[in-house]
């Protein structure tokens, strides 16, 4: 079976944001004017847009992922309720996520619904970073706290007056939160008291604690969990294998093998390729691609301007790879500043994707103000013959499902609806 070439990117933000081929560094894109974007807040939105924080500026900075000279000046910008921190947007691309001040904002991107305000850090939020399957997050903040929020209660419209607490709370660091990864068995978080904590996803059970001789600002995982990479705040980079010393590491020799110089100054963030084979360290000055198993530099990138806050390795955008004009399968709204009055008739039903109208588009640019269609018409579910009375009943208690036990037994009652349904109609047809 012949090798698949998986096109990557190394996209980076500082003055401009920028993206070069993760093979040879040559520029793919620049995006001029898009001012100074907070470090932690860079993301990709459906692989059609840009999103990040402005410095110093309570403002979020949104625009296209394009070629095309003419969809350079096609930004959007959102105020918020304040300066923000950190940003991260969910793998479904459905929801972003932003820490302002010691408050966690829930977005829902298509719509613009400020969904939830979480307030439990006593401090600012650091970092925010979902788990793969979207089903919780993880926030970390300058008071040494990492919370685990189940995000289907965060944005539950049946809880939406009670008071919103975390799955579970760790306080095992006794000073910042710097960075969170999360993966689908283990999370490793790393803090300014110089250790690393590793747990286990589903029982968040602490495995084991990494010390090292430095603060620690970046952290992440390979594919397959096994190997631990952090970065500190002099330039260094650690390579931990768990498997071989699952068990309290100290690492207090400079001229340790798992030990090496990339960087003269901290490391900002730290991210691996999709096959696990090459590892991408940042720092203000320059941003560089590590052969994993020779551990040499493969490629460096110096910022064309200023200097960089955010650098992560991503697939290639599909509208990067084309010079034909691609359009979003959904538009963005702007923002909203306060929470949206919710209504749990309209919470109930299946969201949908905007049309892609060619036409609507150029019109409205990213923004689109007039054209909403959140919600699947009541009117329609209804006629269809796919809800009725019992069955919403059913669904709804799936939805808002407070254990595993609940859960079976409210899928055995739709199993049973369903056959009910089909023994009925065949009867019918006879």
């Amino acid at each position: 079976m012949d090798n698949v070439d998986i096109p990557e990117v190394i996209i980076t933000g500082g003055g401009n944001c920028s993206v070069y081929d993760a093979k040879t560094g040559s520029l793919v894109a620049s995006y001029k004017d898009t001012c100074n974007i907070t470090s932690k807040t860079l993301a990709t939105i459906m692989d059609f847009y840009f999103i990040g924080a402005v410095e110093n500026q309570p403002t979020l900075k949104v625009w296209r992922i394009s070629k095309a000279p003419k969809q350079l000046k096609e930004k959007a910008k959102f105020v918020c309720p304040g300066i923000v921190n950190t940003l991260t947007i969910s793998n479904c691309n459905h929801f972003c996520l932003a820490g302002i001040e010691e408050e966690i904002y829930v977005w829902r991107i298509n719509s613009g619904d400020l969904l939830a305000v979480l307030s439990r850090h006593y401090q600012a939020i650091s970092t925010i970073k979902f788990t793969p399957d979207d089903s919780r997050f993880f926030s970390g903040g300058k008071d040494g706290h990492v919370m685990t929020w189940l995000f289907s209660h965060v944005v539950s419209a049946s809880i939406d007056n009670e008071i919103k607490t975390p799955l579970t709370i760790w306080n095992h660091h006794s000073a910042e939160v710097t960075d969170i990864y999360c993966g689908n068995c283990r999370v490793a978080t790393v803090s300014l008291d110089m250790t690393c904590k590793l747990y286990e996803v589903d029982s968040g059970r602490l495995l084991t604690t990494i010390c090292m001789n430095a603060s620690l600002t970046s952290v992440v995982m390979d594919p397959i969990e096994c190997l631990v990479f952090l970065g500190d705040d002099k330039g260094y980079l650690y390579t931990i294998d768990t498997y071989k010393e699952l068990s309290e590491v100290i690492d207090e020799d400079e001229t340790s093998e798992g030990r090496l110089r990339i960087h003269d100054s901290k490391i900002i963030s730290l991210s691996v390729s999709f096959e696990g084979n090459k590892l991408l360290t940042a720092s203000a000055k320059s941003c560089k691609l590590i052969d994993i198993q020779a551990m040499t530099c493969i490629v460096n990138i110096v910022p064309d301007c200023g200097r960089f806050s955010n650098a992560f390795l991503a697939l290639k955008p599909g509208v990067l790879m084309t010079q034909d004009e691609l359009f979003p399968p959904i538009f963005i709204k702007r923002f909203d500043r306060i929470l949206t009055e919710n209504d749990p008739e309209l919470r109930k039903f299946v969201e949908t994707k905007l049309e892609n109208r060619k036409s609507h588009f150029a019109e409205n640019s990213i923004l689109d103000e007039t054209f909403d269609c959140k919600y699947v018409n009541k009117a329609h579910v209804s006629s269809s013959g796919i809800m009725d009375p019992n069955a919403e009943a059913v669904f709804q208690k799936s939805f808002f499902a407070e254990n595993v036990s609940e859960l079976k037994s409210v899928n055995n009652q739709m199993y049973a609806y369903m056959v009910n349904m089909n023994m009925a109609n065949m009867q019918e047809k006879k």
